[in-house]
């Protein structure tokens, strides 16, 4: 057994402090602390962690053994503190590692039994997967079949614009469908493979340590009898939280309820139990101060003669520059480290207030889960909820009817939370009236991603498509202006696009579509006509309308061009619509 000490924080407990004495002779009674976490301010990856047991106490000398932390808490985090009715003095505190067979522990065992469980999982996921993207591949296939090259037939000749338009329409609802399972599918897998990855890591580390228990030997002596109660803090790994959201959007009185919820994991080897949970923004793994820049010197490395089981002069030289650059360089029997030490101390951890806990600062802020939290070590990812609260903003649509046949719903808001919003997934939905007026319905209309936006900072969601708008696109006239082997193949397209609302207010819609753009020099975009011209063309061919439509307003949109190329080039060749 090997014992070691490290003085933490010596404490006076006390309602009324006592003078330090020394030990009084005799030998010291041994009590068992049995401690129950109380609070936890997860940091990105780490967690620091507060526990509190109670003892009763006589006059005298007492060694307080605590065996409920986890193996793998950081040692040099560790601070004990106390009060209670009972005069004491904190004379030590020592950590001691018992050996042990890892593999025989429960958290252990548990562990393993979780990742067979998420490997079946994520082989079934791989399977639907790969059945889908069959399915895609055929669907890609099938749009490309009616212009396969078949002998003595044009494609034009074999397949009919009705019959291609019938076909795109199908392919196009079949393909949205794939799509749309393919995505749900990838993002569960990669919850499962980082889970997976989670697992891993905690298990390999387990086993990397000979040593898989720690006790807590705390040296106090009484002066008077009564009770003390004794916190344990203490930071550990494998701990993680990361944001998502919960959108609605009521169309009737353009108002989003943004709900902030948060997803917790841990596998810190003991489970939590009705824990105070604070969320903070602090990263204290990039450290506090910026990194050092070296300068950057250009040289021609050779080789250098050096007799064996001697460093070469090369070898010393690289030491000398990883020193330098804020690594850790073995110079003969010394390790030298550069850049402070690697023990971390987190700030201590607030007290939960409402929604933003107290101790927040333009460095991080903390956020209060206000309901107890319970979650077991390697148990499934837990959701709770953060906070809750409508916000206003400035509406308008959006439509690229060339790919949707609908207007969706884009709002521009500030960021009034009082807090950052993280990066991260947004489920959307729309409240409706209910069935005779009475209540909501919510409708799910799908995922919008976020990007990290600070308080007081504006932001964009899109929020479904709005059902009270139309939009059509559609190919009035192809026809063929030069004669069949011509120098010069000439092709004219007109499109109609057509926008109306059956809204009672106006409402500004944003139009997006495209005209072809040439990379080559024997094909080219001729008599381009745009009626109404649009608010912005792009060199890459994009085009961009915004209008007001009144109420039961209706607008068309007309865009023509042509497309000329060499005669004895086949269309089928090009990727003309």
């Amino acid at each position: 057994m090997r014992v070691f000490s490290l003085i933490v924080l010596i404490v006076l407990f006390a309602i009324v402090i006592a003078p330090a004495v020394p030990p009084a002779a005799g030998t010291a009674t041994e009590k068992q602390l049995e401690t129950k976490i109380e609070s936890a301010t997860i940091y990105s990856g780490i967690a620091q962690v507060t526990s509190t047991g109670r003892i009763d106490v006589k006059k005298g000398i007492y060694r307080i053994v605590c065996e409920d932390l986890p193996a793998g808490f950081e040692e040099s985090s560790l601070q004990v503190e106390g009060e209670g009715t009972a005069r004491a003095t904190i004379l030590g505190v020592d950590i001691i590692e018992l050996p042990g067979e890892v593999s025989e522990t429960p958290k252990y065992k548990e562990l393993k039994k979780r990742l067979e469980t998420l490997e079946i999982a994520r082989d079934s996921l791989q399977i639907t997967l790969l059945s889908f993207n069959k399915r895609q591949e055929f669907i890609t296939s099938l749009g490309s079949q009616p212009f396969k090259e078949r002998k003595d037939q044009e494609p034009l000749d074999i397949f009919r614009v009705q019959d291609w338009k019938t076909l795109m329409d199908f392919l196009e609802t079949e393909r949205i469908q794939v799509d749309r399972a393919i995505y749900h599918l990838q993002a569960e897998a990669r919850k499962i493979h980082e889970e997976i990855n989670w697992i891993k890591a905690e298990l390999n580390s387990m086993q990397a340590r000979t040593q898989w228990k720690k006790r807590v030997v705390i040296e106090c002596e009484a002066a008077s009898p009564g009770h003390l109660d004794f916190d344990l803090t203490y930071t550990v790994a494998n701990v993680a939280w990361s944001p998502e959201y919960r959108v609605r959007y009521t169309p009737v009185d353009d108002i989003v309820a943004l709900t902030y919820n948060s997803r917790i994991r841990q596998l810190t080897g003991e489970d939590w139990k009705d824990v105070s949970v604070i969320l903070s923004t602090a990263r204290p793994q990039i450290g506090a101060a910026p990194p050092d820049l070296n300068p950057y010197y250009v040289a021609m490395l050779r080789a250098r003669s050096y007799s064996l089981g001697a460093k070469s002069n090369l070898e010393e030289e690289t030491d000398a520059i990883a020193l330098k650059s804020g690594a850790i360089a073995k110079i003969g029997d010394e390790l030298h480290v550069r850049g402070g030490s690697s023990a971390y101390a987190p700030p201590t951890a607030p007290v939960a207030q409402a929604e933003m806990a107290a101790g927040s600062s333009d460095f991080a802020t903390n956020l209060a889960i206000k309901k107890p939290v319970n979650l077991d070590s390697g148990a499934d990812p837990k959701r709770v909820t953060v906070m809750q609260k409508d916000i206003k903003g400035e509406f308008s649509r959006f439509t690229v009817p060339r790919l949707s046949p609908n207007v969706f719903v884009r709002g521009s808001f500030e960021n009034t939370l009082g807090v950052p919003i993280l990066g991260g997934a947004a489920e959307v939905y729309i409240e409706t009236p209910g069935p005779g007026g009475k209540g909501t319905v919510s409708n799910f209309v799908g995922r919008e991603t976020l990007s990290s936006v600070v308080a007081g900072e504006e932001f964009e969601l899109h929020l479904g498509a709005d059902q009270d708008m139309k939009i059509e696109h559609e190919r009035v006239k192809r026809e063929r202006l030069t004669k069949q082997g011509a120098k010069t193949t000439k092709i004219r397209y007109t499109y109609k696009i057509t926008l109306e609302s059956f809204k009672k207010d106006s409402v500004e819609v944003t139009v997006q579509d495209r005209i072809p753009v040439s990379n080559m020099k024997e094909i080219k975009i001729e008599k381009v006509d745009l009626e109404p011209k649009p608010d912005e063309q792009r060199e890459d061919g994009i085009l961009t309308w915004i209008f007001e439509m009144a109420p039961g307003g209706k607008q068309e949109i007309t865009i023509a061009y042509t497309i000329s190329f060499p005669g004895d080039w086949p269309e089928r060749s090009l990727n003309i619509e």
